[in-house]
């Protein structure tokens, strides 16, 4: 199994491990990436909302990491977050985020099982002005 990292700015880190490879897609480590909303109508900023993975091999965990960051004047609740298919799961680091904090939405696929071009959407709930906001994940499964 092989540890595949991508930082935004592209950087590779392979071990091996058991019997699946896992595929690590992490958006800007960093919040320097994150820019407040002019509008101020958009409480919570993304590091990014779509994660373009390019091709990745069967038999592959993959794990996409999107950081959202609170620009409002108040905390900002997850009511929820829906992905659009079972076969993906979720983490928050919390379900709630401070003004000027920030947590990491993760996203996990088994691409055991499929092929070709994917598309993973996800919509989160919160209690802020803007209601919903969806995030996504495309890339091809090979081999």
């Amino acid at each position: 199994m092989r540890l595949i990292i991508f930082v935004f700015t592209i950087s590779i880190l392979s071990c091996s491990t058991r019997d699946k490879n896992i595929h690590f897609e992490q958006s800007l480590v960093s919040l320097k990436g994150i820019e407040e909303d002019s509008s101020g109508k958009e409480a919570i900023q993304f590091s990014t909302k779509l994660l373009e993975l390019g091709n990745i091999d069967k038999d592959t965990l993959i794990e996409g990491r999107f950081v959202l960051k609170n620009f409002g004047k108040q905390d900002v609740k997850i009511n929820y977050v829906n992905p659009d298919c079972t076969c993906t799961n979720y983490d928050i680091s919390k379900d709630y985020i401070p003004v000027n904090d920030s947590i990491i939405l993760t996203l996990r696929f088994d691409t055991s099982g499929y092929t070709g071009d994917q598309n993973l959407t996800a919509v989160i709930s919160t209690d802020s002005e803007i209601k919903f906001y969806k995030v996504q994940m495309k890339f091809t499964i090979i081999n």
